[in-house]
């Protein structure tokens, strides 16, 4: 057949800009076999001339100083990732294949950046009534991650603890409260929103009316990099990485509740950008890159350390 030999031949800037020239002018020819038809195009293209290279001295430069081929850069920086992933531990491998999961909870619903189906399920993960014998594991990550004192987070407080989400106070509507005999905590969740005026300063004062001699901790989860609460404020900051980071150890088994736990942490990833869609070499450079450097946090006790 013609057509490679041409493609060989020809600049496929020319080729492809003297197709988009043919059609515009109408000269199409008379039905034919489509065969026949690309022979046709490919030898009035042998007739083009090659147009001038357009000029990019930025790109010029790359190519005379760094690369001669930028194509292969993509391939190199693809190559380095697989070479890191095959350098990984068992518990970093098992970490990366829960960010793998595919579909993930929340991007087929279109609701990824959903703030509400975040808030509840949340509440939903941290219900013991819902969730026997995750739950309780889960509500106890969250309660070391949003700074409550260690004598209202010991197991017996753990499991007579009640998670409510959406619940109406005073000044307004917290996203998650989770009540024991001795705690009484707001959690108010954020993904694309803002804080409304003075609405953490309302939360804290309802939460302090209401716990009378509990102790009382209130939390803002966001998204990292996000403003934290206003300064002088009594409320820990904590980030969705941070939530990642906590739960992602407990979803390591093979019953439901933890296979759907792995689907709304796949989301969670996905929504930090620590996951793409699928497995991990369908995802994008910078995706990749991102889970690596999370899942590498992880060692034989969990994750090191909370600043991720």
């Amino acid at each position: 057949m013609v057509l490679p030999v041409v493609l060989e031949q020809t600049p496929r800037l020319a080729y492809y800009r003297r197709l988009a020239q043919l059609w515009a002018a109408g000269r199409r020819p008379a039905p034919m076999l489509f065969i026949d038809y690309l022979r046709q195009l490919a030898q009035r293209a042998q007739n083009v001339q090659a147009s001038a290279p357009v000029e990019d001295e930025e790109l010029d430069l790359f190519c005379r100083l760094v690369m001669a081929r930028p194509e292969e850069l993509r391939r190199r920086l693809s190559g380095a990732n697989f070479q890191r992933l095959r350098g990984l531990d068992r518990d970093q491998r098992a970490a990366l294949r829960v960010l793998e999961v595919s579909p993930d909870l929340l991007s087929p619903l279109g609701e990824l950046r959903y703030e509400p189906a975040h808030t509840r399920l949340l509440g939903y993960f941290m219900d013991r009534r819902r969730v026997p014998g995750l739950a309780e594991a889960l509500l106890g990550e969250m309660l070391v991650l949003i700074d409550a004192p260690a004598e209202v987070a010991d197991d017996d407080s753990v499991s007579a603890a009640v998670v409510s989400t959406e619940v109406v106070i005073e000044g307004g509507r917290v996203d998650l409260q989770i009540e024991s005999p001795s705690l009484l905590a707001f959690i108010e969740v954020k993904v694309d929103a803002v804080e409304g005026p003075s609405q953490l300063r309302r939360y804290r004062n309802a939460l302090d009316a209401r716990a009378r001699n509990k102790a009382a901790v209130l939390a803002f989860l966001t998204l990292p990099g996000v403003e934290g609460p206003p300064a002088r404020l009594s409320c820990s900051h904590v980030t969705f990485a941070d939530l990642l980071s906590r739960w992602l150890p407990l979803a390591r088994s093979h019953d439901d509740a933890s296979a759907y736990l792995s689907r709304y942490l796949s989301s969670v990833a996905r929504l930090l950008g620590y996951a793409g869609e699928g497995p991990f070499e369908h995802w994008t450079f910078a995706d990749q890159r991102n889970a690596l450097d999370f899942v590498s946090q992880v060692g034989s006790g969990g994750f090191r350390g909370n600043d991720l």
